[in-house]
């Protein structure tokens, strides 16, 4: 319950930052950002529908069909959790590139709902651009996210107490 009390106003005055402030600029995608820290942290039914949930807040703010983000944020949580028990992303180089990787993910699978619902729209360059700041301001946000757990924002790690 400490996640949703942390993450969905961070969420909601991020996602309202970059709609209205910074619309053309590519700036990180903090929904991928959360949703890859609780993946590797802590894998849970909480993260999943906290997953759930900043999918469903990013349709709104961002204007697509609802319900897009949302089942690419629980697919992309749900894959990070399995493969978080092989790979540990405890380099930033490493959780760079799977970042990266993870926000392409997203917007390939938001870009396959579309398409199924009759809407045709491609990559472009604007997706690249950030995912690629996201995977660079990553460190930034997972040091932040850490910090937030050593306070007791958060719930602690995976073993912890």
């Amino acid at each position: 319950m400490r996640d949703f009390i942390v993450f969905i106003p961070v969420a909601i005055i991020y996602l309202s930052f970059r709609v209205t402030i910074t619309p053309e600029l590519p700036i990180p995608d903090i929904s991928v950002l959360i949703v890859f820290f609780l993946a590797t942290r802590r894998p849970s039914t909480e993260g999943v529908f906290l997953s759930f949930v900043l999918g469903y807040i990013d349709d709104i703010f961002s204007g697509t069909i609802v319900g897009s983000s949302s089942f690419s944020l629980v697919i992309i949580y749900t894959v990070l959790c399995f493969v978080s028990r092989k790979v540990a992303f405890t380099d930033p180089l490493i959780r760079g590139v799977a970042l990266f990787i993870t926000y392409m993910i997203k917007e390939l699978l938001v870009i396959l709902v579309l398409y199924f619902t009759g809407i045709h729209v491609g990559m472009s360059l604007y997706m690249v651009a950030t995912g690629f700041v996201t995977a660079l301001f990553s460190p930034l946000f997972i040091a932040l996210f850490r910090k937030a757990t050593e306070v007791g924002l958060l719930r602690p790690e995976r073993g912890e107490p």
